[in-house]
């Protein structure tokens, strides 16, 4: 009845198509003298020799049911004689209810045109086959064909059942053009000793699963969708075990989709891919468990194939590398993500590699790698965008965003919005000799265990971070490792959040760095140079410390401020900076704690004290103005521009001169420190405040509070101090009191001129002059000397 020998390989052979036609033909014929063909002409009972063509139950012999009326072909205990090849055409119907049948030794079972029912037909079943369970067993103990081996064939197979349904060759559902073969597996046991084909050779295949098991054995593949030829394997109960390679769109013209939900099981060995050479495959996943298991890969689009896996529920469970866009420029993959999707990867994930294209979104659920369990987003050539949105990623080993692998090079992109990802180990935007990186975040958060590494070794990379929160356990390195060619640039802005273990280091071991501080915060330990170029421009975000540190920000090439400037938030700590700070922006301190400066800037911004103490020791004079605000506090002994003083000024650094340029409004506190009697900005003597300018820059407003902090006890004499140095003074101040070893609030006179007489202490402050003087008498005789010394004194106007 046909070519016991007859297989895809002589199908697809350089033979041709007419001579495999010529082939079957004459078996065909050969074989035609001994079929038994079903009438049904005593029954529906298929061991009643009566309903046989040949008068007798099929023995040696083909079966063939064809006709489509009279009564069905029923099979209700086990058949009685055992047939070559089982046939069902001409639109026919076999039911096997109970018993066994089957196919004789090497024989085949063709549903050709068609329905074969493994179920219990008399009752009508709300499942997938339409019927009830039956108890039935089926063998075909060679290859099973259904709509397959020739054109416009159209079969179906239901199979409900507590029996089994075993398959000793291979099996082909739709194949040759225009066939079209069914599978729906309600349950029972069926398994399957070789080749699996579901929709091959321009046929259509679909396979539809509620329940029961299906085992392939043996050796070689099983493929949905191949070779022009387009398969739907859909699963939503049972269990499905593969012991080799499993390909869902596969070859040229190829289109295979495969949909897993509910309960259902998949085990699959060695490769798993979806879209391979030239075919295009789908898989979908609701629910269930996929467990790829053996020596190979889980691929999506593979040397030329597109792939598409969109996964939002159930768990994929791969013990080996996922390649998303793997292999030639035509392979393209792309996964999606989501809901409470879970995937597992015990190795490398690779979105794009080997010059395929690959996309990864992330939408919600989890991916998580484990053992050598890297994941790179372009590598190797191949092309990788990974878009996250939600749902978490957990990263055993490094990551990396465009990386370099034996000489190839990839291109990386890496949007996060929402969600979170976790490294165990270096997180790299642009790794390796001419990779290169690209990270936009505009939300989530990024967790690194070890370091961040922007454009690392001769790569090129970029972090855009908008908004989210980055975590980074050790370093990070903006610019790092070998030479120029390693190019890392980080901007920060809006409400992004950078958290730094340690340091952020720009332009390491020759590397050139730049990092945009447009907004967001950065806190850190430290925020430093290396030996190649380092840029900071400072923009409008937070730079937040860790840590007392008198070097915070240290060995910039550039520290520029443009606009929005640098805000300095000291955090409760004490730190510092010789750093040259040039540009038109300004400089704004924040928080609890001291910001030093020393050096001389350029800068010609504004600088505010918004918080804590703002410590100035070197030259800031090209700044606009400088404010200290309520609750703040100036300090130091260096030279500052124009100031206007509402929180505290509290010159020098005990004591210590401080030196104005320009105007000065005294509207808060100001604290003047005096040890001694030694010369002003002296240790041991007393602070001062020059203001040099001449005409209107050295007008000195008086405001607020003067308290005179006295740290020594004075004996008897007369005692002056020149406390303020002015081209001119305005205003009066609103109380002027005395700290430490005095006490008392010494009296305007109307004039400008303060008093306090406590007991043998005459003290007096004169506001024109600048001048405060002492007057202690030690004993009455000495009063009116003293006073006439002091009077003297108050009258003096400096020549300066």
């Amino acid at each position: 009845m046909k070519p016991k020998n007859h297989s895809t390989s002589l199908r697809n052979s350089s033979i041709g198509v007419p001579l495999v036609t010529a082939i079957v033909a004459i078996s065909l014929s050969a074989a035609n003298a001994q079929d038994n063909s079903w009438t049904g002409g005593t029954s529906t009972d298929w061991n009643t020799a009566g309903n046989w063509s040949l008068g007798n139950v099929p023995t040696g012999q083909g079966a063939i049911v064809n006709n489509t009326s009279g009564n069905i072909a029923t099979i209700s205990s086990n058949i009685t004689a055992t047939p070559t090849d089982i046939y069902v055409r001409n639109g026919s119907r076999i039911d096997h209810l109970a018993g066994t049948a089957g196919t004789g030794a090497g024989n085949y079972m063709w549903v050709e045109n068609g329905t074969y029912n493994l179920a219990d037909t008399a009752s009508v079943g709300s499942g997938i086959s339409g019927f009830a369970q039956g108890t039935g067993s089926l063998s075909a103990n060679a290859n099973l064909l259904v709509g397959a081996w020739g054109n416009n064939r159209n079969g179906t197979i239901n199979v409900n059942t507590t029996g089994t349904f075993a398959v000793a060759g291979e099996l082909f559902f739709g194949d040759s053009t225009g066939s079209q073969g069914t599978l729906n597996l309600e349950s029972g046991t069926m398994t399957v000793n070789n080749k699996i084909y579901v929709g091959n050779n321009s046929g259509t295949g679909t396979l539809t699963m509620s329940g029961g098991t299906l085992t392939k054995t043996g050796g070689d593949q099983t493929f949905v969708g191949r070779d022009n030829g387009t398969g739907t394997l859909t699963q939503s109960g049972g269990t499905i075990t593969l012991n080799h390679d499993f390909y869902v769109g596969q070859g040229g013209g190829g289109n295979g989709t495969l949909n897993l939900s509910g309960n259902s099981v998949l085990n699959t060995g060695r490769d798993f891919v979806i879209g391979r050479e030239s075919g295009t495959g789908t898989l979908n996943v609701t629910g269930g468990t996929i467990t790829k298991t053996g020596d190979e890969k889980f691929i999506v689009g593979h040397n030329n194939g597109v792939g598409t896996v969109v996964q939002s529920g159930g768990t994929i469970s791969a013990n080996n590398e996922l390649y998303i866009g793997n292999e030639n420029a035509g392979a393209s993959g792309t996964y999606t993500l989501s809901a409470t999707g879970a995937l597992n990867v015990a190795n490398e994930v690779v979105v794009g590699r080997e010059s395929g294209t690959g996309v990864l979104n992330v939408d919600g659920g989890t991916l998580t790698t484990t053992g050598n369990g890297n994941m790179y987003i372009g590598r190797r050539n191949g092309t990788g965008t990974l878009n996250q949105t939600d749902g978490a990623i957990i990263v055993n080993r490094e990551f990396g965003v465009g990386s370099r692998d034996d000489n190839k090079i990839g291109t990386g992109t890496y949007n996060l919005s929402g969600g979170s990802i976790t490294v165990t180990q270096n997180f790299f935007v642009g790794k390796e000799l001419g990779a290169i990186g690209t990270m936009t975040m505009t939300g989530g958060t990024v967790n690194a265990n070890e370091s961040l590494r922007i454009g690392h070794n001769q790569a090129a990379g970029s972090l855009t971070h908008n908004a989210g929160i980055i975590n980074v356990q050790n370093e990070v390195y903006i610019g790092n490792e070998n030479n120029a060619s390693s190019v890392g640039t980080y901007t920060l802005s809006g409400s992004a959040e950078l958290n730094v273990g340690n340091e952020v280091h720009i332009g390491r071991d020759n590397g050139t760095g730049t990092f945009n501080l447009n907004g967001g915060t950065v806190t850190t330990k430290k925020l430093e140079g290396g030996n190649g170029s380092a840029t900071v421009n400072f923009n409008g975000g937070i730079v937040k410390a860790k840590q007392d540190d008198s070097n915070f920000i240290t060995n910039l090439d550039t520290a520029n401020l443009q606009g929005g400037g640098a805000v300095i938030h000291s955090n409760g700590f004490n730190v510092g900076t010789s750093q040259v700070f040039t540009g038109t922006g300004g400089i704004t301190k924040t928080g609890v704690g001291s910001l030093t400066i020393d050096n001389t800037s350029s800068y010609s911004g504004a600088t505010t004290a918004a918080g804590g103490t703002l410590i100035i020791n070197g030259n800031i004079s090209t700044s606009s103005l400088t404010t200290v605000d309520s609750g703040a506090t100036l300090s130091g002994s260096g030279t500052i521009g124009a100031a206007v003083i509402n929180g505290t000024l509290a010159v020098g650094n005990s004591p210590g001169q401080m030196n104005f340029t320009n105007t000065v409004d005294l509207n808060g506190i100001t604290i003047m420190e005096i040890d001694g009697t030694s010369g002003a900005g002296v240790a041991g003597g007393h602070d001062f405040i020059n203001l040099t300018g001449a005409g209107a820059a050295g007008i000195l407003t008086y405001g607020g509070t003067l308290t005179l902090d006295i740290g020594t006890a004075l004996g008897a004499g007369t005692y002056a101090w020149n406390l303020f140095d002015f081209a001119s003074e305005t205003d009066t101040f609103v109380t002027i009191s005395l700290a430490d070893q005095y006490s008392g609030s010494l009296a305007n006179n109307g004039s400008g001129i303060w008093g306090l007489s406590d007991g043998s202490n005459t003290w007096q402050f004169n506001e024109s002059t600048g001048v405060l003087g002492l007057t202690v008498i030690p004993e009455p005789g000495t009063v009116l000397l003293g006073s006439l010394g002091m009077l003297a004194l108050l009258r003096r106007r400096r020549d300066t």
